[in-house]
């Protein structure tokens, strides 16, 4: 974890972040441009799982979420809720010390 990666584009960490959401959801669609904003200045593999699609019921069953947005780092559950930016920024500091943009 916090592994840098070379790719065209630069420097990109080797953390995995899903952002769990269901398309009918508000607080999903803001957490979903906060974390792809911290996304695109941190440089680590992002995603967005619907619900509504198998490997977000998969990924839901597996973990036990029942609620949503719901945030997984490298497979493990880390946040439910729509973060801050701030608090955002925070939970990739924790999780993937030394890759500041």
């Amino acid at each position: 974890m916090g592994a840098s990666l070379k790719d065209a584009d630069g420097p990109r960490t080797a953390m995995k972040v899903q952002l769990l959401i269901s398309e009918t959801c508000d607080h999903c669609r803001r957490a979903e441009k906060i974390w792809s904003e911290v996304a695109a200045e941190h440089r680590f593999d992002f995603s967005v799982v619907g619900l509504e699609r198998p490997e977000g019921e998969a990924l839901a069953e597996r973990l036990r979420i029942t609620t949503i947005p719901a945030l997984v780092v490298d497979g493990v559950l880390v946040a439910i809720g729509v973060q801050t930016p701030e608090e955002a920024e925070e939970i990739v500091a924790s999780v993937s010390p030394g890759t500041n943009a």
